[in-house]
């Protein structure tokens, strides 16, 4: 078996993404910007080729409807661009890496005939007299020296692999965008094997990957019992308490938010197992949420979601909101409604996971008491240290706060430091006069602040507000400001996590 990371995302003339952008990806990934800057379009550019790929109509080359909705390949590319004959759209490139003969629970913690695979694939799609066409595939394997060597490339084999078997592209079909090659006696080979395992890893990363939107619907009194189990919550959640009344007591596997005090912050050493309900009960008494959630089943009728003695309309957006986040995480767990026997401890569960699950979400934060916004931060931690990996937009200062506040307050050169400096890339989209998005990575440094750059207009909007209140506030005193006291109101704050 293997397990496979999505790892970075490049983007050309991809709506406001016009040069090519390339995105790093860690297993907790913050995106932060003003509104209308692109950070929700690299989100977008992965459920593209998600509803693509999980199409049944397999000879289109990308769908246009879904989650992703466009009239045409000319409303996703930079500019919208005139109709024409042939129009250059967008580009969309993906990096993965994944290991090879990893077994299941491996005796004595050992990995034996391991290998590590770093691929790349690069798509161009076109607009062919108004249908949406593939323009280019070229998939490349990434070698320990850095260099990319070409193992597949459409509409053309490269110069010098005219040889090679897989090369031989005049009976390639595609499956939307992955190819393959029939076997036909006298004409074709099939596709190396290594090819086709490392574009299988690819299909799976695409369409497993989780997805939560900021929009949410609000809930009703009253919830139709459903007739099949729900795969999932839906987009918007709003499938999130059907699957919660049907699976609440199937096993799910999850970390508990990390503890942190004013001084310290530990990881978790445990992955808790039990059923669904009382998992999310679980998560909510540690997001500072008292009032327990059940199900109230009424006969051939439905199901009410109670937060104490009241229905979910009753309780406020937040905790309705808050809901389907935290259903998310559990439902991502690689073990999801399997019994293992009890508790694990987060090593092993690490250890034993066949899978990475790759989750994005949309402003989690929303209609949350800040309070809870810093809470969920934890969870969100421990669950990227879960065998998860985590791509979070998010408008929450508080959020990034918190993570600031966690790599100060670890101890010195300890486990939680080391994994919040090497795992957490922040990045920054901002968007120029002209429209178009460029991304700035920063990491976290072991005091709690960002090394490369702190974004505009975000952490210091409330710092420096509380300065202008403070000195506003002076002004209104017999004293008046201390004469020697300066103050720039535009400095870069130097607030304490």
């Amino acid at each position: 078996m293997s397990r496979a990371i999505l790892t970075a995302i490049t983007l050309e003339r991809f709506k406001s993404f016009e040069a090519p952008m390339r995105v790093e990806l860690a297993p907790l990934t913050i995106l932060l910007g003003r509104n209308n800057s692109g950070k929700s379009s690299i989100i977008q550019s992965l459920l593209l080729l998600k509803q693509t790929l999980e199409d049944p109509r397999r000879s289109l080359p990308i769908t246009l409807e879904g989650f992703v909705d466009a009239f045409s390949l000319r409303e996703l590319t930079t500019g919208w661009p005139a109709a024409g004959a042939i129009v250059p759209g967008p580009g969309i490139s993906l990096e993965w890496e994944f290991l090879k003969g990893v077994s299941h629970r491996p005796p004595d913690d050992r990995l034996d005939n391991v290998s590590h695979h770093k691929m790349r694939l690069e798509l161009e799609f076109s607009e062919l007299f108004g249908q949406p066409q593939l323009a280019k595939f070229l998939l490349s394997e990434v070698r320990d020296s850095g260099t990319p060597t070409v193992l597949l490339s459409w509409p053309r084999a490269l110069e010098g692999e005219e040889n090679l078997p897989w090369a031989r592209l005049d009976t390639l079909v595609f499956d939307h965008v992955i190819p393959y090659m029939p076997v036909v006696p006298g004409v074709g080979l099939p596709l190396h094997d290594e090819i086709t395992l490392s574009l299988s890893h690819l299909r799976n990363l695409l369409t497993s990957l989780k997805f939560l939107s900021a929009k949410r619907d609000a809930p009703p009194s009253l919830f139709k019992s459903s007739s099949v189990d729900p795969k999932d919550i839906g987009l918007k959640g709003e499938l999130a308490a059907q699957l919660l009344h049907r699976r609440q007591h199937d096993m799910v596997h999850y970390p508990m938010p990390l503890d942190a005090t004013a001084e310290h912050a530990r990881p978790p050493t445990k992955v808790r197992e039990a059923p669904l309900l009382e998992a999310v009960n679980d998560i909510f008494k540690a997001l500072s949420v008292t009032a327990p959630l059940s199900i109230d089943t009424i006969r051939d009728i439905g199901f009410r979601v109670l937060f104490g003695n009241a229905s979910l309309p009753h309780v406020g957006q937040g905790l309705a909101s808050l809901l389907p986040v935290v259903e998310l995480g559990l439902l991502s767990d690689p073990y999801c409604f399997s019994d293992e026997g009890g508790d694990l401890s987060l090593d092993d569960y690490n250890d034993f996971t066949e899978t990475i699950s790759h989750l994005a979400l949309e402003e989690p934060e929303g209609h949350l008491h800040p309070k809870v916004q810093s809470l969920l931060t934890h969870w969100l931690v421990s669950l990227a240290m879960a065998s998860r990996r985590l791509i979070v937009e998010t408008h929450s200062d508080h959020m990034v706060r918190r993570l600031r506040g966690l790599v100060a307050r670890a101890g010195a050169g300890s486990e939680l430091e080391k994994w919040l400096l090497e795992n957490v890339v922040i990045i920054e989209v901002e968007q120029d006069a002209q429209g178009r998005s460029t991304v700035h990575h920063s990491r976290l440094t072991a005091t709690g602040s960002l090394a490369e750059r702190w974004p505009a207009d975000f952490m210091d909007e409330a710092s420096d507000e509380d300065t202008a209140i403070f000195y506003a506030g002076l002004q209104k005193t017999p004293e008046g400001p201390p004469a020697e006291v300066e103050h720039d109101v535009g400095d870069e704050p130097e607030d304490a996590p």
